[in-house]
């Protein structure tokens, strides 16, 4: 099977499959009690004390049911790896998330930071 080039394009994957994903599971874009923030900013602290800024590429809210996670996007050509799940596991630690999802064009995979 051949893949289109835009699942090499990680914001059109962004746009269509992680759209299409949370909102079969119910939670739409825009609602009074479902909230997505692109582009979430955590600041990660280092070693040496000093601050770096990054950003999850989504923050995902529902008030409604009380849940809330960060997913981070990687493209057919940037797949999961080890350095994507130790970037999710920094994220977790530093923005005090507890659940995140790591998903590409052939994988999801689902983490909860204890």
């Amino acid at each position: 099977m051949l893949l289109s080039s835009d699942w090499n394009n990680e914001a059109y994957f962004s746009l269509h499959l992680v759209q299409e994903i949370l909102e079969e599971a119910g939670l739409p874009k825009r609602s009074d009690f479902s909230h997505w923030y692109p582009q979430f900013p955590i600041v990660i602290s280092k070693v040496d004390k000093k601050q770096s800024p990054s950003t999850a590429d989504f923050f995902i809210e529902d008030r409604s049911r009380d849940i809330n996670f960060l997913i981070e996007v990687k493209s057919a050509t940037t797949r999961i790896d080890g350095s994507a799940r130790f970037q999710l596991d920094m994220y977790l630690r530093y923005s005090k998330v507890k659940f995140g999802i790591l998903i590409d064009p052939f994988l999801v995979e689902a983490y909860e930071f204890i």
